[in-house]
């Protein structure tokens, strides 16, 4: 992996940073028979790296039996139900009772579990 090696001479530390491989995937995930590649991109402003997940809203895909992936992130539509108990709807898929994860509870690819999206949209 490559790093990036600098000094502050302010402070007189050395700091060590990871400069992400563009060109590999950073992380690959397996869910509801489909294989996921995340990528990561650089913000040139920011000088940080963030992940690339795929855009469900505007290209859906399915699992063989007809249930929508979604991101944690992604708006949430109007059959969203709160995990919270303070609140009846939610903002985002990852917040929302449908929105299953297959291996953590930290996953931000998940499936909706809602049957009013079941085999909607699909071909």
């Amino acid at each position: 992996m490559p790093y990036r090696y600098c000094c502050n001479s302010k402070r007189g530390q050395r700091v060590v940073e990871y400069m992400p491989d563009l060109k590999q995937p950073f992380q690959i995930i397996s869910l509801g028979g489909q294989t996921f590649e995340i990528f990561q991109e650089i913000d040139e402003e920011f000088d940080t790296a963030y992940l690339i997940y795929p855009d469900f809203e505007k290209e859906p895909l399915y699992t063989d039996k007809g249930r929508p992936f979604a991101t944690a992130g992604q708006e949430s539509c109007e059959h969203g139900l709160s995990r919270s108990k303070e609140a009846d709807f939610t903002d985002d898929c990852g917040g929302c009772l449908w929105f299953h994860r297959e291996a953590t509870p930290v996953d931000l690819i998940g499936i909706c579990m809602c049957d009013a999206l079941l085999n909607i949209g699909k071909d």
